[in-house]
């Protein structure tokens, strides 16, 4: 299987997810995600990326409805940051992005989680740049490297999409209305010997 298709297998198992437990997939690759990044993150994006992050766990714990309104002020704080002022939120192009293409689709990940919670875009769209965010992530970020056919880049996009099969494998198994800790999940899935 190519890393592409993995990568699809990979995000149509996530969106296949009950919504409450695709919320909780999202907050879990987003931290992670936002972990391997943070530290070539420019400091004054940090505020926008925080709020994300909040606003995403409280709609895994709390539901999507109860940050609706919240979710939209962060959605739209996206857009400016990305230098889209306003209208047909379907036109919304790429920006010139002043870091590498994997934070870059972390951040559009962000805005596409935070546009479906205000009601901006379908449920369990958001997710879709979160995989290009593992096959396409920023080169200067260690220990990693652009992915080849024999790269440390592709060892770590499979690893990384592997955890997050296991992450919606364990999240799909669960009974329906058992309470997840977001945190301890995380822990299991990411913090395990490899």
């Amino acid at each position: 299987m190519e890393l592409g298709e993995f990568s699809r297998t990979v995000h149509m198992t996530l969106r296949a997810l009950p919504y409450p437990r695709y919320l909780a997939a999202a907050w879990i690759i987003t931290r992670e995600l936002d972990d391997l990044y943070e530290a070539s993150t420019p400091s004054d994006w940090r505020p926008l990326i925080a709020d994300s992050l909040t606003t995403v766990r409280a709609a895994a714990e709390h539901g999507a409805p109860e940050v609706a309104e919240q979710a939209n002020a962060v959605f739209w704080r996206w857009c400016r940051a990305m230098g889209y002022d306003g209208g047909d939120t379907d036109d919304i192009q790429p920006f010139d992005s002043p870091v590498g293409s994997g934070m870059t689709n972390l951040w559009y990940a962000w805005l596409g989680l935070t546009a479906e919670l205000g009601g901006e875009a379908p449920p369990a769209s958001g997710l879709d740049a979160a995989m290009r965010a593992v096959t396409m992530y920023h080169d200067g970020v260690q220990p990693l490297e652009p992915i080849t056919a024999r790269s440390a880049g592709m060892v770590f996009s499979v690893r990384m999409l592997n955890s997050f099969l296991l992450l919606a494998e364990l999240l799909g198994n669960l009974p329906e209305g058992e309470p997840v800790d977001l945190d301890e999940l995380r822990e299991r899935v990411f913090r395990q010997p490899v």
